[in-house]
């Protein structure tokens, strides 16, 4: 009787693990393609009616997405999405690019056939988008390039700490507008970047990521608060049908 007492409370517990990691991945697919905007607060009773779910694997969600990063919890107040102000975005920038210079140094030196074929792959995909007219695809593609690097790095302590700045970048790229002069430059950027990879110079490879990210970092700082204007008020927590 214990043990299928015991057995019981397990699947249960499961199921409610479940309902709640589909929350999670559906609030957080939500934050990172821009339906709910960086800052924006979330309104429990919106989101359990938008989701199809209570209050309890709601806001189990809510405090894994706070443990990502991407949403902040705070006493009496609730929770909202992440916000960070220019100086913000600067300070994760620096972080970022301490991570991935540590990332392609590594990966130059213990993997770098696995790293050149990676890039390659992902340079000339970025290639073929200049004949679409799709810049989000791009950004998938931009996001992709760069998290090969932290995987070829061959850290799990640097991988861990990617996560969170990985997320809010990818929330920044489809936040912010990005034309295609600015593509054509970050993708002269990536073909530099891969010819020093294959070339096997460290020191010109680590040079050219880091122009790359100071450029990257600066026009998100420089751009984040007209383009939350350009996107107008969000609603409260609310998920469009594609979202739940």
């Amino acid at each position: 009787m214990i043990g299928e007492e015991r057995k019981t409370a397990t699947v249960r517990r499961i199921g409610r693990r479940s309902t709640a990691a589909s929350a999670a991945d559906a609030i957080r697919d939500a934050i990172i393609e821009g339906t709910l905007a960086i800052g924006q607060p979330l309104s429990e009773a919106s989101l359990c009616s938008s989701l199809g779910i209570s209050r309890t694997p709601l806001r189990e969600a809510l405090m894994e997405l706070e443990g990502q990063g991407l949403v902040d919890i705070a006493p009496y107040k609730g929770a909202s999405v992440f916000f960070l102000s220019p100086p913000q975005i600067r300070q994760l920038g620096r972080f970022r690019k301490l991570l991935e210079l540590a990332a392609l140094e590594a990966a130059m030196q213990d993997c770098p056939d696995e790293l050149a074929r990676d890039l390659d792959e992902v340079v000339a995909e970025m290639g073929a988008i200049f004949s679409t007219d799709s810049t989000s695809a791009y950004g998938a593609l931009d996001t992709r390039l760069h998290e090969s690097l932290i995987a070829h790095g061959g850290n799990a302590y640097i991988r861990q700490a990617y996560q969170i700045v990985g997320l809010k970048l990818a929330v920044f790229r489809n936040l912010i507008p990005r034309n295609w002069d600015y593509i054509t430059n970050a993708q002269r950027d990536h073909l530099a970047l891969l010819e020093q990879v294959k070339a096997g110079r460290v020191d010109r490879a680590r040079a050219i990521l880091e122009r790359h990210i100071d450029g990257g970092t600066e026009n998100y700082a420089a751009n984040v608060n007209e383009a939350l204007q350009n996107k107008g008020p969000g609603r409260t927590g609310e998920l469009d049908d594609a979202g739940s």
